[in-house]
């Protein structure tokens, strides 16, 4: 966990006072480990110097236990039902991102046309669920818990309405 006195100056530090901070989670409790640990500390000790800072766990939906888990967990913490896209084997490029989905990361206009079709239904729903939570939260700033690529859709979303945010980046997601 950060100590107060640190986390307190990298949210007022003159230039800017940052009031409420939402924390995108799609490692969170009660999975073990350092990114859900890591990021349970980092909001309670942003709550604990006054900021009002919240956690958006996002939940496959096939991990009913971790929903029900959460949904008791902490009031601030948001548990979201969330499908992430599958794309079909047989995709041109399909390595580690497909042209298409390049394509809607170049292009806002591709990306409008591609957010109507079957192919990218699941994701052109979790913007809308994430539209909701930051239309209802308003937060200053938004940071996403570790470098997860299934949510490169919601960073589109963050860069096209411009809203403020960070990724944090653990171990092996720096090399």
């Amino acid at each position: 966990a950060l100590p107060q006195t640190e986390a307190t100056s990298l949210f007022n530090n003159g230039s800017t006072n940052i009031e409420s901070v939402l924390v995108i989670a799609s490692d969170y409790k009660p999975k073990p480990g350092g990114i859900a640990s890591y990021l349970d500390s980092l909001t309670r000790g942003l709550r604990a110097c006054g900021k009002n800072a919240k956690v958006l766990a996002l939940v496959e939906s096939h991990e009913t236990d971790r929903l029900d888990f959460l949904q008791s967990y902490e009031d601030w913490v948001i548990p979201l039902p969330i499908v992430h896209d599958q794309r079909p084997h047989k995709w041109f490029g399909n390595k580690c991102m497909s042209l298409l989905e390049i394509a809607r990361c170049k292009s806002p206009a591709v990306r409008a046309v591609l957010e109507r079709t079957s192919l990218f239904k699941d994701s052109a729903t979790a913007i809308v669920q994430l539209k909701a939570v930051l239309e209802k939260e308003k937060p200053m700033l938004v940071v996403l818990g570790h470098l997860d690529l299934k949510l490169y859709p919601l960073v589109l979303h963050l860069q096209q309405i411009g809203q403020p945010y960070g990724i944090i980046a653990h171990d092996s997601e720096i090399y």
